[in-house]
């Protein structure tokens, strides 16, 4: 079949406004929202887990949806904390996020908590002529932003919310689950809709500009089933679950340099002294699959 002179024109500036789109997207600082801790709690009788996770569900959501950020799966989170037992005593300071954030290939980690939360009845809410109790709640989300590479805190956030609501009554409350509609329409379903979106939108991604950090960089030299061979390993200071950057370089006439292309993310699965084997976490799109000559950026 001939393609006529236009449309090879059009399939190649598409080509390149997604070589274009991508390299800008791999620029903005990858983020990781880390579980939201428990401060002071003026309630009982409520799942505190249940809204914790649903706290640090909502922010992780929002952020996705905000220009200039990247944020990495909550999963991947959930998985290193679990496999590195950083969650054993309950608390994640400072410097455990940053080693955290060293093994997941962050930039830079959210630490968020709840400083204060409150549910209470209150009486004198008019609908019309009728005068009924109904449901005050107040919340308070503080957090820290730190960076990965040192664990210096670089911002802080905060976001509050204080709504009140007659829908329900709180021995209802304490009986619904956090994901549901019925939830989301309470008074406190309603205060941490607020709170999360004002926590996020406190959020500049202009303050959070990655700095050039010592990037190592190696090559795939053997694919073996769906396992990567590179060419740098503890001699460059690799170790195991690392994060990395899997990249095309793309040879174009009329340039001096390769076209530097992210395809996907890697992990170190296990460190030899010059040389280490990788396994593919994700892959921008799935018909770009690993080839010998990749370059692998940590």
């Amino acid at each position: 079949m001939k393609i006529s002179n236009s449309r090879v024109f059009i399939l190649t500036l598409v080509f390149f406004a997604v070589i274009f789109s991508v390299m800008v997207l791999a620029d903005d600082p990858l983020v990781a929202v880390l579980p939201f801790q428990e401060g002071d709690f003026h309630w009982k009788g409520f799942r505190s887990n249940e809204i914790l996770n649903g706290i640090t569900q909502q922010v992780t959501d929002k952020l996705v949806k905000k220009d200039n950020i990247r944020v990495i799966e909550r999963n991947r989170i959930a998985e290193i904390i679990k496999e590195q037992d950083f969650g054993q005593s309950g608390r994640i300071d400072p410097a455990t996020a940053a080693e955290i954030g060293r093994i997941l290939g962050v930039d830079y980690l959210i630490m968020g908590t709840v400083t204060h939360m409150d549910v209470k009845e209150e009486g004198g809410i008019r609908i019309g002529p009728l005068s009924i109790t109904g449901l005050k709640a107040t919340i308070v989300l503080s957090g820290r932003i730190v960076d990965s590479t040192t664990g210096e805190i670089v911002d802080s956030i905060r976001g509050e919310a204080d709504v009140t609501d007659a829908s329900i009554s709180l021995s209802q409350l304490k009986e619904i689950s956090f994901g549901t509609k019925a939830f989301a329409d309470s008074a406190l379903g309603k205060c941490i809709e607020q709170a999360t979106t004002n926590f996020v939108d406190n959020i500049n991604p202009g303050r959070l500009k990655p700095e050039e950090k010592d990037r190592k960089e190696g090559l795939v030299l053997k694919i073996l089933g769906d396992k990567l061979i590179i060419n740098i390993g503890a001699n460059k200071g690799l170790q195991r679950n690392q994060i990395g950057e899997l990249i095309r370089l793309i040879e174009i006439e009329g340039l001096s340099e390769p076209v530097r292309m992210p395809i996907g993310r890697v992990k170190i699965f296990s460190v030899d002294k010059e040389a280490a084997i990788l396994e593919v976490v994700e892959l921008y799109d799935r018909s770009q699959l690993p080839q010998e000559k990749d370059v692998v950026a940590f």
